[in-house]
């Protein structure tokens, strides 16, 4: 396959290593190109985010951080699962959401950084990434941004791949909007940059589209089980029978858009048959 897809573990793991190994298992198994991990440093949180109260049916603590922390791997587990990917053939790459885990995760050998929308245009986040002695792709997804200040941002074009993002918890299919996605692949185009998807739309209806459009990568959020108890697993999250339908209508995708070519030996039967030559 040539499109590049990633495996969005998120917090489906729910803090349990075991569940995320197995996460990786299928991963493995489904035949994606890459999974991702999240890293946080749930100390660094301001007071008022610290304590922003959470719904506890699907919460893991009575506040955020009492939530986040039940659902953050230390670094050492990171490093586990990390190694764990990389044995069974899969790329492995990381989302970072603040200045101590960055400086953490560069420690890492991953194959790529991602930085979130919402630090899309955080200058000492991307300058930090860009020059880590250390070279990792580095993708950033542009949710909850314009196209003006996308395009206009500083570093515009600097990351490996930029991708479209519609940060809604499911979008639904007019809210991801065709027109947007070409006028930033376009501009993306022009400085020789790669443009790819992270897909929050339900059951990830839009991410064939997408390939058809351009997209080079594209990111899903993933889980074992849509039921499970947390925020991801049903609202933006596809289990692996439907990340095998997902695969399949990326294939055809790919299959459809072909090569240019001579006429195929079957239609030149046909043309012999009406034009005579």
């Amino acid at each position: 396959m040539k499109t590049k897809v990633i495996l969005e573990l998120g917090c489906n793991h729910n803090g349990n290593i075991d569940i995320a190994k197995k996460m990786i298992d299928n991963a493995a198994r489904l035949g994606v190109w890459a999974i991702k991990l999240q890293k946080r440093d749930v100390e660094s949180f301001s007071d008022s985010l610290k304590l922003m109260p959470r719904k506890i049916e699907n919460s893991f603590g009575p506040n955020y951080y009492e939530h986040r922390k039940a659902l953050e791997f230390s670094v050492e587990q990171t490093a586990e699962l990390l190694s764990y990917a990389k044995s069974l053939g899969l790329a492995v790459g990381v989302s970072v959401f603040d200045m101590v885990s960055i400086r953490q995760m560069k420690s890492l050998s991953w194959d790529f950084i991602k930085l979130p929308s919402h630090f899309y245009t955080q200058y000492a986040f991307t300058r930090e990434i860009l020059h880590s002695p250390k070279k990792y792709l580095f993708i950033a997804s542009t949710g909850m941004h314009t196209f003006e200040e996308v395009v206009n941002w500083q570093y515009f074009g600097k990351h490996d791949v930029t991708m479209y993002c519609r940060s809604i918890y499911p979008a639904t299919i007019d809210q991801v909007r065709m027109a947007e996605f070409r006028q930033l692949r376009d501009a993306l185009y022009a400085c020789s940059a790669v443009v790819g998807y992270s897909s929050h739309d339900k059951n990830g209806e839009a991410i064939s589209l997408m390939v058809l459009l351009g997209a080079e990568y594209i990111e899903r959020h993933f889980t074992l089980d849509k039921t499970m108890k947390g925020s991801d697993h049903a609202t933006v999250s596809s289990d692996y029978a439907e990340m095998e339908g997902i695969m399949e209508a990326i294939k055809k995708v790919e299959e459809c858009e072909g090569t240019v070519t001579d006429l195929a030996e079957v239609e030149q039967k046909v043309r012999l048959q009406y034009r005579g030559f």
